[in-house]
């Protein structure tokens, strides 16, 4: 499966998209930079489509937790949508699953975002 981030907007949250394994160093770069992008301008909500991607690397979760604190800190949110049963286990492993928003829709996460908005 080649790895692959698109984004997409519904008015104006961004779904990012990850096709592929995220466990190389570039891979996790690219997802790093990727969302860096939209932090920086300007969206402090954002969904992280995994539903296509089977792994990500602890170095990647981390990732992902470094933007969901500091878009915490905006008063925004890191959503993540319909993990792989192998990601959710990494999550669930590390006591992250509590941490994270995990929706299995787009439109439960989309909700999710609105809320307090």
């Amino acid at each position: 499966m080649r790895f692959n981030i698109t984004t997409t907007f519904y008015e104006d949250t961004p779904i990012m998209r990850v096709e592929g394994k995220i466990i190389t160093d570039e891979q996790i770069d690219h997802l790093n930079l990727e969302i860096q992008k939209l932090v920086q301008s300007g969206h402090n909500n954002l969904i992280i489509d995994l539903s296509e991607s089977p792994i990500i690397r602890s170095r990647g979760i981390g990732v992902l937790m470094r933007y969901l604190v500091s878009l915490m800190r905006q008063n925004g949110k890191l959503i993540l949508l319909n993990p792989s049963r192998t990601i959710s286990t990494e999550l669930m492993r590390a006591r992250l699953d509590s941490v994270f928003e995990i929706y299995h829709t787009q439109e439960e996460a989309l909700s999710a975002c609105h809320k307090n908005a």
